[in-house]
């Protein structure tokens, strides 16, 4: 009898931890739900780089943040991809007229205006997809 005891009550344990086991198991998020988090964490790592004076460096990550906004506004459905892309554009080419001015100013090299030419061509080619 007290084996048969033991025997069930061990069952009930191990059934009971099996279901505590399976409650703490994650269940697969929601790939929209995450698109829409990817979004949020790109817009405000974008607008923390655009108040931001830049060098060389600073504008590629710029530019990175830039894309992957882009990316994540499609993904996300929080703008159609064809929109998505065009505002990448329109910020690399933004880009392109205050590098340009800075370079003229004597602030930037031929190497800015060059990474920044190839930002916007980028930007051309992935609002063209």
């Amino acid at each position: 009898m007290k084996s048969s005891l033991s025997f069930r009550f061990g069952v009930g344990v191990i059934a009971s931890l099996g279901l505590a086991a399976g409650a703490m198991v994650p269940q697969d998020p929601d790939p929209k739900s995450l698109a829409v988090e990817r979004y949020g964490a790109a817009l405000q790592v974008w607008e923390d780089l655009a108040k931001a004076q830049e060098t060389l460096a600073e504008r590629d990550t710029r530019a990175l943040w830039s894309r992957r906004l882009a990316e994540a506004a499609a993904e996300s459905g929080a703008l159609p991809a064809r929109d998505a892309f065009a505002q990448h554009l329109a910020r690399m080419e933004e880009m392109m007229v205050i590098v340009r001015a800075l370079h003229d100013a004597g602030r930037r090299s031929t190497a800015d205006i060059a990474v920044a030419k190839f930002y916007v061509a980028e930007a051309k080619s992935l609002a063209k997809r």
